[in-house]
């Protein structure tokens, strides 16, 4: 077996792919020593809890990502999460050359990479095209869970909805969500889990108490990756409502997704690029709207504030098909149970 070393810019707690494949290397059988980052104060426990549920499962190495590959004189793989020449917002200066620099390296290094790895079909397809690579899409997917996950409404009165990502703040799609609410006139809970921006939860919930005066804006600290899909559960429908504000939000399938699936939530997901064919998998499970479009997203919440959708039954979800989007996790996603 060979010797592997993962390297992340990030925290271990932060960057679930490079630990999700740090996990299936060592499963393999593979000796898999694992680089991070160790910067943000809160992670840090969090990264003490990944490591406590791997006792030697791979050799931690936290410190400063390390240049690798070319001058260690191995071959290197790389995880393309992104696109990331086209992943900033807007037409400013600071935008145009944090894509110039991404373009500049990707240009430089992607050719001599001995496997390339990236988390949508459409981000694989951008790379293609850019560059005439060919990464191998593996998707932001957790483990099913051992059990089944319970289907029956959430209690309490009105919707349950659930919200996720390291940072919590505007241009994610949460405004059109609490305007949507607010036109669907029915009663509910936002539940946010993350580290929210200076002040964004004060103006999030000045607005829900001008357009949805009926929904509470909850929030919850971050939890561990391998806890995801677990605090998860209890809600009753997950909100995957990426704006589509940058090229790379419109190309990327986000792993909210497939934890509400795996938690047994109903979903609602914008109609991206990179979502639309998981959205199709998921038939009844899901409801699509265009970005941004408050009204749509209202006629979904209005629907029946109590209605499970039939995929959540037993059996494969209606519309999952071999080789689509879920491949791997939704069509097989019920067979465990």
């Amino acid at each position: 077996m060979a010797r592997i070393c993962v390297i992340t810019a990030g925290h271990l707690a932060t960057c679930p792919r490079m630990l999700k494949a740090a996990d299936t290397l060592a499963a393999a059988g593979h000796s898999v020593r694992l680089v991070s980052t160790r910067h943000v104060d809160w992670a840090v426990a969090a990264d003490a809890d990944v490591r406590q549920r791997r006792p030697g499962a791979w050799k931690g190495a936290l410190g400063a990502a390390a240049e690798a590959g070319r001058r260690a004189g191995v071959p290197f793989a790389l995880d393309l999460e992104d696109f990331h020449s086209a992943e900033q917002d807007g037409g400013t200066a600071a935008a145009a050359l944090g894509h110039g620099l991404a373009e500049r390296i990707e240009t430089n290094v992607l050719p001599d990479a001995q496997l390339l790895t990236t988390s949508s079909g459409a981000i694989a397809a951008a790379y293609a095209n850019k560059y005439g690579v060919h990464p191998v899409t593996v998707h932001n997917t957790f483990p099913l869970p051992s059990l089944a996950p319970a289907l029956e409404p959430s209690s309490g009165e009105g919707l349950r909805l659930y919200w996720f990502s390291q940072t919590i703040g505007s241009g994610r799609g949460l405004e059109t969500a609490v305007r949507a609410v607010g036109l669907a006139g029915v009663a509910g809970e936002l539940h946010l889990r993350g580290r929210p921006v200076p002040g964004y939860l004060e103006s999030l919930r000045s607005l829900a108490d001008r357009a949805a005066p009926r929904l509470r804006v909850l929030h919850h600290a971050p939890a561990p990756p391998d806890s995801m899909v677990e605090v998860c559960a209890g809600y009753d429908v997950g909100l995957a409502v990426e704006p589509g504000s940058s090229v790379n939000n419109r190309l990327a399938l986000s792993n909210k997704v497939f934890t509400y699936v795996l938690a047994g939530l109903a979903v609602i997901i914008t109609d991206t690029p990179g979502q639309r064919g998981l959205a199709a998998d998921l038939g009844e499970g899901a409801e699509p709207c265009a970005p941004g479009d408050e009204a749509m997203m209202a006629e979904a919440l209005a629907a029946g504030p109590r209605t499970r959708p039939p995929w959540l039954a037993p059996g494969p979800p209606p519309g999952a098909r071999p080789g689509g989007a879920g491949t791997g996790s939704i069509p097989t996603i019920a067979a465990p149970w």
